[in-house]
C-alpha cells in the first residue's frame, strides 16, 4: 500500500452498526469510566414520544381540547474531546467514531478506533454486527483548475462538440459501486467549489461499507476494519493522478 507523506484526509470517521437494543444505553456510564480525561464532553439525546394526538384524530376537523402526554427516552450518548476533533457516540443500533486531526496514518486511526473499543467491548460483546464502514473526506486546494484530468482519473465529461467558454468554478457527483465477492459498497463523491480566495477546493469524499455479518469480536472487527480499509486506499489512489499524488509529497 502506497504512503503519503501529507495525506489530504481532513475527516476520518468509523461506525460499527448492530442489531437494536435499547439495553446498551444503560450500560454506558460504566463505560464512560474508561474513557477517564479524554473524552470529558458527555452529551446525552433523548427522543420524545407525544401521546393523545390520537383523541385529535378521532374527533376529526373543528375545535376540541385533549390531554397531551410525553415521553422522553435516552436514544443516544455523545462523548467528544475538550478541543472538539474527536467524538464518540453510542446509540440502540451503532457506535460511530470520528477524528477531524491532522490524519497521519492508518495505523494511527486503527490505534484509536482499537483502544476505544476495547473500553466498549462490554457493550458489544456477542452483538449481531450488520455492518462496518470507513470514510475519509480528502480535500486538495488548487491554485487554479483548468483541466481536472490533470488531477483526477474520474471525472463529468462533455462531448467534444461541446465548447463552453465560461470559467469553471462549482461542480459535484457521486459514484456508487458493489463488491459483492467482499459484501462491500462503495459511495464515492466529487464536489468542487471556489472560495473567497479565488482557491479551488476539491471535495474527494469516500465512503466503504462492509454488510458482512458476524459476531463482535474485537480482533475480528479490526481485521474487517483493515480490509476495508484497504479497499478505500486503492479507490483513492486508482482515483488521483500522479500529479495530485505529488501533491500529497
Amino acid at each position: 500500500m502506497e504512503i503519503l507523506n501529507n495525506p489530504p484526509i481532513v475527516a476520518a470517521f468509523c461506525q460499527i452498526k448492530y442489531d437494536r437494543d435499547a439495553e446498551i444505553l444503560t450500560m454506558v456510564d460504566s463505560a464512560a469510566n474508561g474513557l477517564g480525561e479524554q473524552y470529558p464532553i458527555r452529551t446525552d439525546h433523548f427522543s420524545a414520544q407525544i401521546g393523545g394526538l390520537d383523541e385529535v384524530m378521532k374527533k376529526g376537523v373543528g375545535e376540541t381540547s385533549f390531554r397531551a402526554t410525553s415521553k422522553s427516552q435516552l436514544n443516544r450518548v455523545e462523548f467528544r474531546t475538550k478541543d472538539q476533533k474527536r467524538k464518540l457516540i453510542i446509540s440502540e443500533d451503532f457506535v460511530f467514531i470520528s477524528d477531524e486531526n491532522k490524519y497521519t496514518s492508518w495505523q494511527d486511526f486503527r490505534r484509536t478506533i482499537s483502544s476505544l473499543l476495547e473500553i466498549l467491548s462490554p457493550l458489544l460483546y456477542n452483538r449481531n454486527i450488520v455492518r462496518l464502514s470507513l470514510r475519509y473526506v480528502n480535500r486538495f486546494v488548487f491554485d487554479e483548475f483548468g483541466n481536472p484530468s490533470d488531477y483526477f482519473k474520474t471525472m463529468v465529461t462533455s462531448s467534444d462538440d461541446y465548447n463552453n467558454d465560461g470559467e469553471l468554478f462549482k461542480y459535484g457527483f457521486r459514484l456508487v459501486s458493489q463488491y459483492p465477492s467482499t459484501n462491500m459498497v462503495s459511495n464515492v463523491n466529487h464536489s468542487l467549489d471556489v472560495d473567497p480566495f479565488n482557491k479551488y477546493n476539491y471535495i474527494l469524499d469516500i465512503d466503504v461499507l462492509d454488510h458482512s455479518m458476524l459476531i463482535y469480536n474485537i480482533d475480528t472487527v479490526m481485521h474487517n476494519f483493515d480490509g476495508i480499509n484497504a479497499k478505500l486506499a486503492d479507490i483513492f489512489f486508482n482515483t488521483i493522478t500522479e500529479k495530485t499524488k505529488g501533491l500529497c509529497n
